[in-house]
This record gives structure tokens, sequence and C-alpha cells, in this order.
């Protein structure tokens, strides 16, 4: 399914206002206020409804949240803050990059306000950027138009697809510039991020920026104590709650393709990664865990407690096991419910 928009509202010189807040501010209070009054203004102009639009659908590729949770993930606003500076410098460089030509952004699991390209339709014109914008879910897109329609954006819009984005085909040959999905978990679990990366990195131009650059999956291990001290700022200086054991993964346009190969020659999509657990520090840091780093573009990142998609994925406490393991091997798992095994040795 793909139409054009057109616009046919005004900008909502509020709307707009708290979009700019986004853009320029830090401070946490200020920041959190303007998400919750921006998801309010939205889901007005989208008509999202909780009970209504709340059914996560299940694809053979993961799980794509229901619209309610979608547009919920608006109000994590470091997170929200930080993609979308990232995704406007992203834009920015690229006209830079490319003087004189319209930046064509393909946004793929949008939601139904497209939050993370709210910014850069506010401040370029149609001229200056067009956006595909791509939802498995129908209700999203019909929403997103009420919202885009409502905020004078439509003319920004190159289509409306909907599509799985873990399966679809690129149809039109226009360059695309940039390229953005944002469908994870923590530890790249039970969404589709992955699936999506692996289908659409390889049809892209090599030089497309993928959005988020690079998503780091690393093993560690934890003691809670330490880090219930942490959250009450109890934890003296130069301590942490943690020790990283090592990475397992890199997820980015490169190893996305390498990952696909992979899996065209029927080979797991990542080799098996294993880690030495130090005995010492296993004593101490009794919990197994995985931590995600997500590096959107250039310095803009969300690092371990930033955002619920940072939050430490805990897989194992060493005290209910037999004994204290020596090793920790990891595979990630495509299909229905994405993430990663492990075993202990």
């Amino acid at each position: 399914m793909t139409r054009r928009g057109e616009q046919t509202g005004g900008h909502s010189a509020r709307q707009i206002q708290l979009i700019n807040t986004l853009l320029e501010e830090e401070a946490p209070l200020p920041l959190k206020q303007a998400t919750d009054q921006l998801f309010t203004l939205l889901a007005a102009y989208a008509g999202l409804e909780e009970p209504v639009h709340r059914d996560n659908l299940k694809l053979p590729t993961g799980t794509a949240i229901g619209p309610y949770w979608a547009a919920m993930c608006l109000k994590d606003f470091l997170r929200t803050q930080r993609f979308m500076s990232g995704i406007y410098r992203a834009v920015s460089d690229a006209r830079k990059k490319n003087p004189g030509e319209q930046i064509h952004i393909l946004y793929a699991g949008t939601g139904p306000f497209a939050t993370l390209v709210l910014p850069i339709m506010a401040r370029f014109s149609a001229k200056e950027i067009a956006v595909t914008l791509l939802d498995v879910h129908a209700a999203n897109l019909v929403m997103l138009e009420k919202v885009l329609d409502a905020l004078g954006f439509q003319d920004r819009v190159k289509a409306f697809i909907q599509a799985d984005a873990a399966t679809y085909q690129l149809t039109d040959s226009s360059k695309v510039h940039i390229a953005i999905a944002e469908t994870m978990q923590h530890a790249l679990e039970r969404e589709p991020q992955a699936a999506i990366s692996l289908n659409l990195a390889p049809q892209l131009a090599a030089d497309t920026v993928w959005i988020p650059q690079n998503i780091r999956i690393k093993a560690a291990l934890m003691n809670m104590q330490k880090d219930r001290d942490r959250q009450f700022g109890l934890l003296p200086e130069g301590e942490t709650s943690y020790r990283i054991l090592g990475r397992v993964l890199d997820l980015n346009a490169h190893t996305a393709r390498e990952m696909a190969v992979r899996i065209a020659e029927n080979h797991p999509a990542l080799e098996e990664c294993r880690l030495d657990i130090p005995a010492e520090q296993a004593k101490t840091f009794p919990w197994l865990a995985l931590f995600t780093h997500i590096q959107i573009y250039g310095s803009y990142a969300l690092h371990a407690w930033d955002s619920a998609l940072c939050a430490p994925r805990l897989l194992a406490h060493f005290p209910d096991l037999p004994s204290l393991p020596q090793q920790v091997n990891f595979t990630y798992r495509m299909g229905v419910t994405p993430g990663f095994d492990f075993s202990l040795h």
C-alpha cells in the first residue's frame, strides 16, 4: 500500500515548540515534561486509544509492538532526544555532502507518530527532504497521516508503505541517503531489529547512512547490591556495579550484510561467541548480564541505563548453579522470538 500525502494542515506552534525543546534541551526534567506534553498532543491528533491500539503483532521475525506501545516510546525521553538530535545531525551532514539534492530518508517502523523524524520535518522543507514511511501496522499509517496532516508535514512524505520491513523489497530506484530503523528492546530480544537490518542493509548503497550506526551487545558480570547503591547515589566514586567480559555482537550495516550472507548459506546469523568468566570476579559480581550500547550517529549515543533500550538484561545467577562456570557461549537466535541463547561451562 503506497500513498502520496498532500499538505492540508497548518503548523501547530505549541507542537513545534516542544519538538525544538527536544532538540535543544539536555536537562532531564524539561525533556520529560516536553515528551509528556508532545505525547498528549500527538495522541489527540492521531486518535490514539490505549485499549483499541495496544495489540502486538506476531511476525515470523519477531514482535511488532502495538501502536499504543510504539507511541509510548516517545516518553523514553533520553532515547527520543538523542535519536532526534542524531538524525537531525545526519540530515545536516548529508545536505553538506550532497549540495542541491533532496535528501531521501527511509524510516522503517514509524509507529503512529514517526516521532524520530518530526524535527527534520519541522526544520527542513519539502525541497530539502523527502521521507518514506514504512510500518507493518495499517493502523499506524492511518494515524500517522492524521498527525502529519495536522502538523502540515504531508509534503515532506514521499510514500506511506504498509509492509513488514524484515521482508520488504525496495522498489523505488531513487537514492536513499539515510535509513532509520529502531524496532528493538534491550539485548536485541523480541522485536525484529536484527531481521530488519539483515533485510534492508544489503539492499542499500554502501554510502547510505544507517541509523543507529551501531548496536553493541556486551556480556558483563553484575553485583546487584552495588547497582542498588548506584541508583541511590551511594556507590563510591570510581567504583562500578559491573565488570565487562567482552563484546558479543556489533549490529550495523556492514555486519548485517555479513549475517545475511551467513543465513543465505544456511549458517547461523552469528558465529558462536565464547567468553571466559574470571572466578574471582564472578564471586563478587555473581550475575551474568547483557549490556546494550547504541551509537545513533556520530557522538550521539545511548549507554547503559540511559534508556529502557539499554537496561541490563539479566541472564543467570551463579549461586543458583551447581558450580561456578568458567566460560559462557552465546549465539543469536533469529525467528519468532529473537534473542541471545547462551550456555555456561
